[in-house]
């Protein structure tokens, strides 16, 4: 009997002594309380919280009330602390890889909060979003969501990459907010229900998918800016996408694209434009018109010669055919005034022209891999043209 007693008092106090242990603050947060307690307290507007282990707030904290930035990632929160109340000028709360999980998410006691991340949390299939009008951007990527709802009427900037994304609901009042949307790695063949409805929408994310095809239902989404489709299943573009005369960045690059449409030449405010690996064997005489188009990658097509008036492209910067199938060098290239990096790459370029007068803006030139059939005869040329380069800043590979 004694035993039994001796054996229960001693499990008593250890588990009182674990209780204890784990109501202490950690090393790292006592290390951070103490260089806090140094400074004024109306001086701290940021605290960093990240893997601390935490799983509730501190009380030490609540002395520093102009805190207006929280880094909590990656402890052990299962909901938002409801001291966060006490902070009146908090506009960034940043919560990644917590144990935050439930179907609502209530952030309307903080009133002035602006930014807000929950990604890698444990949030499943459906979730509503409540918050004051001043929340515009919402993180919530790496979760497992199915079908998001929000009632906010400031939201702006809204990501879901990486979830099972089937729905984006709101009230209708709502839907004139929305500007930036990013759902790309969900897996998705059509447009979640609801998205159609933002017709505001200036930047949308859909990479990392299974689309087909883009869809129709984006014909009224006429102030987009930036279209984000790279590494789908897309066969071709539609003519719709001509129309949407706001368009400054298309991003394609790992389709299946297989041509571009002379419809191209309508973007007038297109500044990049992506389409490596791909399928396509010519580029449209209309891309002449891109007057604004400074990035333009083409790598890991099947091009093998550029066309007419391409060096009418007056403002591009960086121009990338890595990986074509051109096997006569593009001489047009040098006369393109804004040109500062050229890579041609991986070709079957059997020989380099014997003048090749270099734009002075030229800083990086990339010839390496090519059929060079002349062999070190080549390889001497180059290196004799490099030479003779009026340019000092350009760097050759080759």
């Amino acid at each position: 009997m004694k035993a039994v007693l001796f054996l229960l008092t001693w499990v008593w106090i250890t588990l009182q002594t674990a209780v204890s242990l784990a109501q202490l603050p950690s090393e790292k947060l006592q290390s951070y309380l103490q260089t806090l307690q140094q400074m004024p307290v109306d001086s701290v507007k940021k605290l960093e919280l990240r893997n601390m282990r935490l799983k509730s707030w501190p009380a030490d904290l609540l002395r520093f009330s102009a805190i207006e930035e929280i880094y909590l990632d990656g402890n052990l929160f299962e909901a938002i602390p409801a001291e966060l109340r006490h902070y009146k000028q908090l506009h960034t709360l940043s919560m990644n890889e917590n144990l935050l999980h439930g179907t609502k998410l209530q952030l309307r006691a903080l009133k002035q909060l602006k930014r807000f991340s929950a990604s890698k949390n444990k949030f499943y299939q459906d979730l509503k979003l409540i918050a004051k009008p001043a929340l515009q951007e919402v993180r919530l990527s790496q979760n497992q969501l199915s079908e998001f709802a929000y009632k906010s009427r400031g939201l702006k900037e809204l990501e879901l990459a990486y979830n099972r994304m089937e729905a984006v609901k709101q009230p209708f009042w709502h839907r004139h907010k929305l500007e930036v949307v990013v759902l790309y790695g969900n897996g998705l063949s059509k447009l979640p229900a609801g998205l159609s409805q933002h017709k505001n929408i200036r930047k949308l994310v859909m990479a990392i998918n299974n689309f087909e095809q883009i869809p129709a239902e984006m014909q009224g989404f006429r102030k987009l800016e930036s279209l984000m489709f790279y590494k789908n299943k897309l066969e071709y573009f539609p003519d719709f996408i001509w129309d949407m005369h706001q368009l400054r960045e298309i991003d394609v690059h790992h389709n299946r694209i297989k041509a571009v449409p002379e419809g191209i030449g309508q973007l007038s405010r297109l500044k990049e434009l992506y389409l490596a690996h791909n399928c396509i064997p010519t580029l449209p005489a209309s891309i002449s018109k891109l007057r604004s188009l400074e990035y333009l990658y083409i790598e890991n097509n099947e091009l093998q010669m550029l066309p007419a008036g391409f060096d009418s492209l007056i403002s591009v910067k960086r121009l990338s055919l890595l990986g074509n199938k051109f096997i006569v060098f593009p001489e047009v290239v040098a006369n393109l005034p804004a040109l500062q990096e050229f890579d041609i790459s991986e070709n079957d370029i059997e020989a380099f022209p014997q003048a090749l007068s270099l734009k002075n803006d030229l800083k990086l030139l990339l010839l390496n891999e090519n059929a060079c059939t002349t062999g070190m005869q080549c390889m001497r040329y180059l290196r004799q043209m490099e030479k003779q380069s009026a340019n000092p800043n350009l760097k050759f590979q080759y």
